[in-house]
């Protein structure tokens, strides 16, 4: 059932997912809910110098934001990689990362920013790559999920021991890898740094990777503009080089937050980031 949905909703034109996506959006914004109770919540912690009303539009524009991208993600999964790649009418920083020596790793973060799985597809065409892949809470999407991904031939790999040891290889070969740096991590997977001013749980995964292959770091999106969207690929300078795992994902938040503060309400803020604090309790349920 659920993707029968996904498909008829990935199969609807551009002009008609947009007008379904402003009623949707606008049904969020007046029913209660939980995506729009974390939204204003995150924030409000994260902008705290912002005007009430400052803070209720941006709130406003993430949740219309987090509508179009869910469609369009969906639009993504289901049509060609051909077709969806001509959705990006422009790049920034594509030639430098072309540029980097075929045996020099490349370690991508991809943040909850923008529509992430287009930014994938879009990217395969020029070089395929490899990433963790977790099954979806529903079932039913996971297949299709995966099918998509792996399209361009890029490669999913397990988040387990096995799938970092296979992270791991890739990066050794010069490959191309993609990890998402704002998930909250399992106990014990994480440290406490500075998010948007907030002691925020973030993975050491990526440190891990930086520490052991050396790579050259790049944080990547894709912002929708009108009705296309701009792909970006910019160089984190000199993480490879920090041997301290506290500093690498302290300095990897400044670089994402950096990016967020440009696009703030294509940010995915109805994801719980804040929710963990460093004492064990919870900011908010």
């Amino acid at each position: 059932m659920i993707q029968s949905v996904v498909r008829l909703v990935g199969s609807l034109p551009t002009p008609i997912r947009r007008a379904l996506g402003v009623c949707v959006s606008l049904g969020v914004l007046v029913v209660p809910n939980q995506a729009a109770r974390v939204t204003r919540r995150n924030i409000r912690m994260a902008f705290p110098e912002r005007s009430l009303w400052s803070r209720f539009y941006l709130a406003a524009a993430s949740l219309h934001e987090l509508v179009q991208k869910s469609f369009d993600i969906a639009a993504t999964w289901v049509r060609s990689p051909q077709e969806v790649s001509t959705w990006v009418r422009a790049s920034e920083g594509l030639p430098e990362f072309l540029e980097t020596p075929s045996s020099t790793p490349k370690l991508i973060l991809l943040p909850h920013l923008g529509n992430w799985e287009l930014f994938g597809m879009w990217l395969s065409q020029y070089q395929p790559y490899t990433a963790l892949f977790r099954p979806l809470r529903e079932e039913g999407l996971t297949a299709l999920v995966r099918e998509a991904r792996a399209r361009g031939g890029n490669r999913l790999v397990p988040t387990d021991a096995v799938g970092l040891r296979q992270l791991m290889s890739a990066l050794r070969d010069g490959s191309s890898v993609i990890v998402l740096p704002d998930q909250t991590p399992h106990s014990g997977q994480g440290v406490y740094v500075p998010f948007f001013g907030i002691d925020t749980l973030t993975p050491t995964l990526i440190a891990r990777l930086i520490q052991k292959t050396k790579p050259q770091v790049f944080l990547a999106t894709a912002i929708r503009e009108g009705s296309g969207y701009r792909a970006i690929i910019e160089r984190v300078e000199a993480l490879e080089t920090v041997p301290n795992t506290v500093e690498i994902c302290r300095r990897m938040n400044a670089a994402i937050e950096a990016m967020v503060r440009r696009y703030p309400s294509q940010y995915q803020w109805e994801y719980r980031r804040f929710r963990n604090a460093p004492d064990g309790t919870l900011r908010y349920p």
